[in-house]
């Protein structure tokens, strides 16, 4: 029983690095796209005001 409850609470570790990790990414993912976008609105004012 020991053994088993050992091994149940490092899965459950892991899985909470996981979904930790996961978590990360995301905000990454989501972040990165936020500034992808602010790079295209600022190059498109910039173009904007080059030829207007």
């Amino acid at each position: 029983m020991i053994k088993g409850d050992d091994s149940l609470k490092k899965s459950i570790i892991i899985t909470k690095n996981a979904k930790a990790q996961t978590n990360v990414w995301e905000f990454m993912r989501s972040t990165g796209w936020m500034m992808v976008i602010a790079i295209i609105y600022l190059v498109t004012k910039m173009i904007i005001a080059i030829f207007s």
